[in-house]
């Protein structure tokens, strides 16, 4: 039976994450307009050969049991087999791929 992990695409300051994860949560009740990561991973089996960003994702996330990403920093949000390693891209500033300016204000609850 295959097993199924989240590869979660998003910006973070002039950088493209790309991480995978067993977990996410979309509507976290901890935290309104944020996107919950947990049991995130990398490649372990062959440290000597892992690239230099899943090197440094690995070293800045080795500490981290649960990540909260901003819903408006979410590029893409994928089910996978995970066969590729995380990456760290720099955001190509000629894209078409912006991060959305702003950020998430709830509904205003009904005054009565």
């Amino acid at each position: 039976m295959t097993k199924y992990v989240y590869r979660v695409l998003f910006f973070n300051h002039d950088d493209i994450y790309e991480i995978y994860a067993r977990s996410i949560t979309v509507e976290s009740q901890d935290f309104l307009g944020f996107v919950e990561l947990s049991e995130m991973m990398f490649d372990d089996t062959q440290t000597n050969k892992l690239g230099v960003s899943e090197k440094r994702l690995k070293e800045e996330f080795k500490r981290v049991k649960r990540a909260f990403i901003p819903l408006q920093s979410v590029i893409r949000i994928d089910e996978v087999e995970r066969d590729t390693p995380s990456e760290l891209k720099q955001a190509d500033k000629k894209g078409n791929i912006r991060q959305f300016p702003g950020r998430y204000l709830p509904p205003e609850p009904d005054k009565e």
